[in-house]
This record gives C-alpha cells, sequence and structure tokens, in this order.
C-alpha cells in the first residue's frame, strides 16, 4: 500500500502505523551507516546501542510486576494443603467405591489444622488456603456419608433382628 503523503517503499501495518522500508542486505562484517555491523555471531542482528530491534518496532514490551495491578505474586503453594486437597478428594472416592472413605477424611482433617498454620506462619509467601478448604469439604461430606451409611446398616440390622423375633 503506499500513502501520496509518505516516500516510495514505506508500509502501512496492521497497526495503523507506517513503517520505512528495510536496509538492502550487507556482505557480512561489512560496516554499515550505523556504524555496528549488520550481523553479530551466528547470523544474529547487532544494533546500535540503546536499540532494542528493528529499526521502526521498538524494543519488547517493558515488564510490570503484579504489585502494580493491586496483586500479590502468586509464591508457592503449601504441600500440606496439596495433601490435604488429595486426600479429601480421595476420602470421598474411596468412600463410594469400598467404604473405607473415613480413613483419608481423617487424615486430611488433622492435616488441615498443620496447613493453616504453615500458610499463616510464611507471612502470605505460601499459598494453598483454597485446597485446604476443598480438602476440608470433601472430607467433612466423606465423614457425614460414612456416618449414615453406618446408621444405615445398623437400623436395617435392627429390623433384621426384630423380624427375626418369634411374635408374641
Amino acid at each position: 500500500m503506499s500513502d501520496p503523503g509518505r516516500p516510495d517503499g514505506w508500509w502501512l501495518a496492521s497497526d495503523g502505523r507506517w513503517y520505512p522500508p528495510p536496509e538492502p542486505r550487507r556482505p557480512e562484517g561489512s560496516v554499515g551507516q550505523t556504524g555496528a555491523t549488520s550481523q553479530a555471531h551466528h547470523g544474529q542482528p547487532r544494533y546500535q546501542s540503546g536499540q532494542q530491534g528493528p529499526p521502526g518496532y521498538g524494543g519488547p514490551a517493558a515488564y510490570e510486576s503484579p504489585a502494580a495491578h493491586g496483586t500479590q505474586p502468586a509464591g508457592q503453594t503449601s504441600g500440606k494443603a496439596t495433601a490435604v486437597m488429595v486426600l479429601g478428594i480421595s476420602s470421598i472416592v474411596l468412600m463410594c467405591a469400598y467404604g473405607i472413605g473415613i480413613i483419608p477424611a481423617i487424615v486430611a482433617l488433622v492435616l488441615a489444622r498443620g496447613a493453616r498454620r504453615e500458610i499463616a506462619a510464611s507471612g502470605g509467601w505460601l499459598g494453598g488456603a483454597d485446597q485446604i478448604r476443598t480438602g476440608t469439604i470433601c472430607a467433612w461430606i466423606s465423614v457425614a456419608l460414612t456416618g449414615l451409611a453406618v446408621l444405615a446398616v445398623l437400623f436395617t440390622l435392627l429390623i433384621l433382628i426384630l423380624a427375626a423375633l418369634p411374635p408374641g
């Protein structure tokens, strides 16, 4: 695309800006008008000091820290928090599949207290509060389902015993 107000060779990019024509290639190692060699070692381009990219393109965008947007860096997730979540979820699976979900549920509930303390003591460097919450909720659901299953078994046994007694 050419524009009457632009010299020949300039082109309009998709960002709406006009860019100059590319510089003609010079033999490797020759010195151009900028005073820098056209190609550095291994075919990588060299630019003037302070120039971070080809002419007309500018350098890479500046990095902004998450704190500039009002958020904290993620840091690391507590290993105990991950263990609580895994045990809580597996307690529901084991409760439904084999009826032994109470064991990982109790372990998850015990670990949850230590994981909360570990996160609080880290001063914000450790995360995982949501994982603790997820694991704790799953563990309590598993405890409730186990309790209901035990009550159902006891109620069924009571009815069977009462039905087996002779009338009278």
